[in-house]
């Protein structure tokens, strides 16, 4: 009887360790999972916003450069406003 008794309390005891190490590696799932996703949204944003800032300094080049070499020059603004 006190054998089984031993039994009962060593498996109730390996269930709680299972579930402490299960909530351990879930816990890091996640956490390694949100930080991919973080890791994600900063490249993409840099990107933006490093497009958006080339096509500024395009726009400025375009506007400043003479039409002899491929800007717009002196005739950028339109001629019936």
């Amino acid at each position: 009887m006190i054998f089984f008794k031993k039994r009962k309390a060593n498996a109730l005891t390996t269930f709680i360790i299972l579930i402490a190490i299960s909530a351990l590696v879930l816990a890091y799932i996640f956490v390694v999972t949100s930080r991919t996703q973080d890791a994600y949204q900063v490249k993409k944003k840099e990107q933006a916003f490093f497009i958006a800032e080339a096509g500024i300094k395009k726009a400025i080049w375009a506007l400043m450069s003479p039409s002899g070499i491929g800007g717009m020059g002196a005739s950028w603004r339109p001629t019936n406003y």
